[in-house]
């Protein structure tokens, strides 16, 4: 086949000599052109195989200019004729490619060299160009995705299949590394190392079939198959590495489904040989079943009789014979099991120690009851839970010869047993411990039947103790209903007692009092007035003490903390119990807040440190402790029951002294009942009991005799912290407060008391209208219209009470300050209504310094010592 050239050239004989040399050497000139323009038509309307192309041509355009043309639009390589030879010529001639070039004049056989190697050479371009495209668009045609990187990793070519499947654009990707561009993580969600490093790194091929993810361009992940190969040139050269991979979804779901069908038609198959396997054994087993249920209804029927035993044997055995009845059912036990001890671990106070409460033996097998005591509960292993049975507990095994085996071995060895097994006495927060067996000689293994039968054991055991402890409890409830009736009788007598006392002894008091501020100091009559004042206040002390074991006597609660108040009085009970006593505190290292008398309160520290002191006539040591108890946890004795929720504070009082002999201990608390003789009033614990009682707490007596006496009092906690006190402490009395011609009704049914207190106000500059019964008081307001600053009432009248006759006046002049006055009162709701009311209260029976100090401060502040 011919090749077909185009001539250009401006001189039609050079022109002329070119086409005829080029057809002696079999070449097709296909036309001639004279100027760049006409060689640019040419070339496109003729599509010649060559141009020969001088480079000086005529027109607005050379040779160099056409044939950069006709090569971008047609890709037609041209060979340049001139007849300069210049560098400049050479340079702008380089920038067309052309195919060659030749210097005019020229021989035929330099052109037809020329002319073949231009020929050559473009068919090698075009053949390549051709093989490039081919390889391209086979490349561009993969239904894989293929990446090629340099040798540093960085993205040089994604095929389009790549980049749907990444959702880069290859040229976005280009000169970025790999892992930026084809980021991977494994089924685990970990970073999962890309292949073409191994490959650029070791230079072999990789491949990967599953387990790896693309994380793709837009967060999307893809599972994928991937394989990658070195690229290296023609001397074996590393130039570079291709990534193949391909979406591996259906791949993926397709391996499922098979994993799927192949796990069923394995199950299936395990099925069918199941079920062959379980009719050839069942056919086997039916006979041994039937034995093994023979020998289980026996052992059924033979724990149904014993647990029958048990139960009828419970329901015949009184309160006072429980040890007893829990011993012979020990021994049924323990006998039924075959096992070498039967016994029962009992929580101590707290939970925090166990103790062995009875424990049977088998013959020749040693007790262990007095060693295992004490034990701290803490130290126990953990419990197992056994739904079957509907029970939890502990067991132990002692290690094998061989040392292997061992479970809570610790637990054993304290036993002295091979084998121990503890079963939980009814639930957790009300457990009272646990019905345990050991098997001394041998480690045991216990089965579900034993398992079963101690559980079933355990529960008329557990039941048992709880209908022996509600027994008890009915006797303690009845015991203390009739105390209570018989405090109660006895409260409503000396209450009343204290009442007509107090009036007797504030106008001795108040008289005293009076002469005092007109004698001088250095009369010999002020030493015998203050004795007989001091007799007087010994005596109110007494009255106190009746009026707080009444429950009648008014108390006046604060918050405060149980252990500032102790610390402030420890000086004073240390002086009080003498120098061979050795009193310590242990408080709390927390506040200890409690809403209290604190007057009262101290009288029971007080009284308990007395009777530690008395029992103790040759020394010891006294220690005072304070804790918060939560009764949720821990249930709280009150006085009429137990309180199973709230916080309570806790003041221990125990001493090391004589102890109480137990047939005393319920007669302690009697009014006037005393060990102590002639010396003894018979009121101190009573007067505590009727506080404890007033502030809705409980006492507890723990004594030992000859190992001494522990008191517990508890107080219901305060949800408010207790306020601080200020370091300078409460304002001091200066002198004398007295009035300023204030007029104050005065309402006292006493005639001494009311003479007193008339006299004594006025006198200290009052303006004073004293009336006996309400009535009369009522008369007195409205014959003067109120005009009063001030309502003094006693809080007992014979006609009605104070608090309702100051509630009047208050309505009908709420400036009018009112101060009541009382030692006594019989009903809670009357305080209530002062607390309401904002009415201010004055104790009975009270000096004349401190009447002039309460009314002068009720004067100036309508709030100033108000009932809290």
């Amino acid at each position: 086949m011919k090749r077909r050239i185009l001539v250009v050239d401006d001189e039609s004989i050079v022109a002329h000599d070119i086409s005829e040399c080029l057809t002696h050497m079999g070449c097709e000139v296909v036309g001639h052109a004279l100027s760049g323009p006409d060689a640019i038509s040419k070339a496109g309307s003729l599509r010649p195989d060559l141009i020969m192309m001088d480079i000086v041509l005529q027109g607005p355009m050379d040779g160099v200019e056409a044939a950069t043309v006709i090569r971008q639009r047609h890709d037609i390589p041209c060979v340049f004729l001139t007849a300069y030879s210049d560098g400049a010529v050479l340079a702008r001639a380089k920038v067309a490619a052309p195919a060659g070039y030749m210097v005019k004049p020229f021989e035929e056989a330099g052109l037809r060299s020329t002319v073949e190697i231009a020929l050559y050479k473009v068919d090698l371009e075009r053949a390549l160009r051709e093989s490039r495209e081919w390889f391209l668009t086979t490349l561009m045609s993969i239904a894989d995705g293929v990446v090629a990187t340099d040798t540093e990793g960085r993205i040089k070519f994604l095929n389009p299949r790549a980049e749907a499947l990444s959702g880069w654009m290859s040229h976005e990707a280009e000169k970025l590394t790999v892992d930026e561009v084809f980021p991977l993580i494994g089924d685990d969600g970990t970073t999962a190392k890309n292949l073409l490093h191994d490959v650029l790194k070791e230079g072999g091929t990789q491949t990967r079939d599953k387990g790896v993810v693309l994380v793709c361009r837009d967060g999307s992940k893809l599972p994928i198959s991937d394989s990658a190969a070195p690229i290296r040139d023609r001397e074996g050269q590393l130039v570079g590495a291709v990534l193949i991979f391909r979406d591996a979804t259906e791949r993926r779901r397709y391996e499922q489904g098979l994993q799927q069908e192949h796990g069923r038609l394995g199950v299936l198959v395990e099925e069918r040989t199941n079920e062959l396997q379980q009719i050839n054994t069942r056919l086997l087993a039916e006979v041994e079943e039937r034995r093994r249920a023979e020998r289980a209804l026996a052992a059924r029927v033979q724990l149904e009789r014993m647990l029958s035993s048990l139960s009828a044997q419970f329901l015949a055995t009184r309160p006072d014979e429980t040890e007893d009845g829990l011993m012979q059912a020990l021994a049924q036990i323990g006998t039924f099991l075959r096992v070498d001890r039967c016994y029962i671990m009992q929580f101590g106070p707290g939970r925090k120690t166990m103790d062995c409460y009875l424990e049977w033996c088998a013959e020749e097998v040693p007790s262990m009851k007095e060693e295992f005591t004490g034990l701290e509960t803490v130290v126990l292993p953990e419990e197992f839970e056994d739904s079957q049975n509907r029970t939890s507990g502990i067991v132990a095994f002692a290690a094998g010869p061989e040392g292997e085996g061992a479970m809570n071995a610790e637990l054993a060895a304290q036993r002295g047993a091979g084998s121990v097994l503890w079963l939980r006495l009814g639930e957790c927060e009300s457990s009272h411990g646990y019905l345990c067996v050991d098997s001394v000689h041998a480690r045991r293994e216990w089965n579900m039947d034993s398992l079963r039968g101690l559980a079933m054991a355990s529960g008329v055991v557990a039941t048992a103790l709880r209908r022996f402890e509600a027994e008890r409890d009915k006797v303690r409830l009845q015991s203390q209903l009739q105390q209570s009736m018989k405090m109660e009788a006895v409260g409503k007598l000396s209450g009343g007692i204290a009442h007509d006392f107090n009036n007797m002894l504030l106008p001795i008091i108040g008289y005293s009092d009076m002469v005092l501020l007109r004698l001088p100091p250095d009369d010999p009559s002020v030493t015998e007035l203050r004795e007989v004042k001091r007799a007087a206040e010994r005596a109110s002390a007494l009255t106190r003490q009746l009026l707080a074991f009444s429950r009648k006597q008014v108390a006046r609660k604060t918050v405060f903390d149980l252990n500032d108040n102790l610390g402030n009085m420890h000086r004073m009970l240390a002086r009080i119990i003498g120098e061979d006593i050795n009193l310590r505190m242990e408080l709390a290292q927390e506040a200890v807040p409690v809403k209290a008398d604190q007057g009262q309160l101290e009288q029971v520290v007080m009284n308990l440190i007395i009777n530690a002191r008395d029992a103790m006539p040759n020394g010891g040591s006294i220690v005072v402790r304070t804790m918060l108890v939560d009764a949720a946890r821990y249930p709280v004795p009150v006085i009429g029951g137990v309180a199973s929720e709230g916080t309570y504070a806790v003041l221990s009082v125990a001493d090391t002294g004589c102890g109480i002999a137990k047939e005393l201990q319920d007669r302690i608390f009697e009014p006037f009942y005393t060990t102590k003789g002639m010396e003894g009033t018979g009121l101190g614990l009573s007067v505590i009991y009727g506080i404890i009682q007033e502030h809705e707490g409980g006492l507890q007596l723990s004594s030992v005799q000859g190992r001494g006496t522990t008191f517990h009092i508890f107080l219901p906690a305060s949800k408010q912290p207790a306020p601080v006190t200020p370091a300078d402490g409460d304002k001091p009395v200066n002198g004398h407060f007295r009035g300023s011609g204030q007029r104050v009704l005065l309402v006292e049914d006493e005639e001494a008391v009311n003479h007193l207190v008339r006299t004594a106000l006025t006198q200290n500059g009052y303006v004073v209208t004293s009336a006996a019964t309400v009535k009369e008081a009522r008369a007195l307001f409205d014959e003067s219209s109120g005009q009063f600053e001030m309502i003094f009432s006693d809080a007992v009248l014979p006609d009605g009470n104070g608090l309702q006759l100051l509630d009047v006046f208050l309505t009908s002049n709420p400036g009018l300050r009112a101060l009541l006055s009382s030692g006594y009162t019989d009903k809670t709701s009357l305080l209530e209504m002062a607390r309401h009311r904002r009415i201010s209260f004055l104790p009975k029976p009270y000096s004349l310094p401190v009447l002039f100090q309460t009314v002068a401060e009720v004067m100036e502040d309508q709030n100033a010592h108000l009932l809290d």
